[in-house]
């Protein structure tokens, strides 16, 4: 419980800009179809390229807090990120199931 919530705190450092550029992406396959979801995820894989070079930036100091918690840089990124794309993932299949 106590590593979620570790992650949890990491995570929330970019969930708004995160789910807005996934709420950009899901509509606009919403609105042109599935045939453009090649772009769309490159743009979402992008997007969170971008992120990850400011977040790593902006919070460098930070990366010693979590270090000391038992998470390297790397296993952060990885989780969360997984998470986010995951998420993307699901919401674009639900958005796929109902239109």
């Amino acid at each position: 419980m106590r590593k979620l919530r570790v992650l949890y705190t990491f995570y929330r450092s970019f969930t708004a800009i995160g789910f807005l550029i996934t709420l950009s992406c899901l509509s606009i396959v919403y609105l042109n179809g599935i045939n453009t979801f090649v772009y769309v995820f490159w743009l979402k894989i992008i997007t969170s390229g971008i992120i990850i070079l400011f977040i790593n930036s902006y919070k460098r100091k930070e990366f010693y807090y979590y270090s000391n918690l038992g998470f390297s840089k790397s296993k952060l990124w990885l989780i969360t990120l997984g998470f986010d794309i995951f998420v993307f993932m699901v919401l674009l299949i639900i958005i796929q199931y109902y239109s």
